[in-house]
């Protein structure tokens, strides 16, 4: 009798575990003065797209912890998710009064002043970031946007190159691909695909770059190798279509345009040529 209430009991706690946001509700419900359940609680409400709920408990989560620099980025997160950049900066402000080597803050810092154009504020905190790590990739990445922005071409290149020495997955050749110097950035690409075959970015660079270099095949490949694994980056499907569309396969073509043009995953003159090239198409196979 006592193992059968043990397993209905289990049951039912298996049951509360089934999803994160269950088993973070319950262990708020089960310690309310924890900051971490209410802290883990927004996370979980965040991955569902409830923002608005999240950012209450990160507030709770900093009530209950304010010494705690995480809490007050979490509010500065969800603030900037729900388009109130001024309040988030506020935030990831008193994240760093608590720890001022905190590197997720000062990025996310330098990039509300990059956006405010204050580019003194935003070399200062980008420079602050490399010096608590000298060895980030995404420090570097930053830095090399910045640089970019500002026309300092020769530095954001510099960048660049230190983003792929320290880690190539994550493909920093946009500026090759931007001055299409093609084989310079198709290498890159090619080098970030090995290292990370769901780098959805470089297949999409390196499938555009082959498919308007003349290669449509190396396009469909690519295109093809990505969505096994990534299927929900519908963008994917515009270069897959008009691969396919060039060599003439044209049933196939369609469906990988219709897929795209579900997805609304573009500019509203993008979503009009394809609505235009399916009516065509469709016309074609009448």
């Amino acid at each position: 009798l006592l193992l059968a209430i043990l397993a209905v009991l289990s049951h039912q706690r298996s049951r509360v575990w089934d999803s994160e946001l269950a088993l973070w509700s319950d262990a708020v419900r089960r310690a309310p003065y924890a900051y971490r359940a209410h802290m883990h609680l927004g996370g979980a409400l965040e991955a569902e797209g409830e923002i608005a709920a999240a950012l209450d408990g990160y507030r709770r989560a900093a009530v209950l912890a304010p010494h705690v620099a995480e809490t007050h980025y979490n509010v500065g997160n969800a603030l900037r998710l729900m388009g109130h950049p001024a309040q988030a900066r506020q935030a990831w402000e008193r994240s760093l009064r608590q720890n001022p080597d905190f590197l997720d803050a000062l990025l996310n810092l330098a990039a509300y002043h990059q956006d405010a154009g204050d580019w003194e504020q935003t070399w200062a905190l980008l420079d602050r970031a490399e010096a608590v790590q000298p060895r980030s990739a995404e420090v570097w990445r930053r830095k090399g946007l910045a640089r970019k922005l500002t026309g300092d071409a020769a530095g954001a290149e510099t960048a660049y190159l230190r983003v792929l020495q320290l880690d190539p997955t994550m493909a920093e050749a946009n500026l090759y691909y931007e001055q299409r110097r093609i084989v310079a950035a198709a290498r890159y690409y090619s080098l970030a695909l090995r290292h990370n075959p769901a780098h959805h970015g470089a297949a999409y660079n390196l499938a555009d770059l082959r498919l308007n270099g003349g290669d449509p095949a190396a396009a469909q490949r690519i295109c093809r190798d990505a969505l096994r694994h990534t299927p929900g980056q519908s963008k994917l499907f515009y270069l897959l279509a008009r691969a396919l569309d060039v060599q003439g396969q044209t049933v196939e073509a369609l469906a990988s345009y219709r897929i795209f043009l579900r997805s609304r995953d573009a500019q509203s003159s993008v979503l009009l040529t394809v609505q235009r090239r399916i009516e065509q198409l469709e016309a074609i196979h009448r």
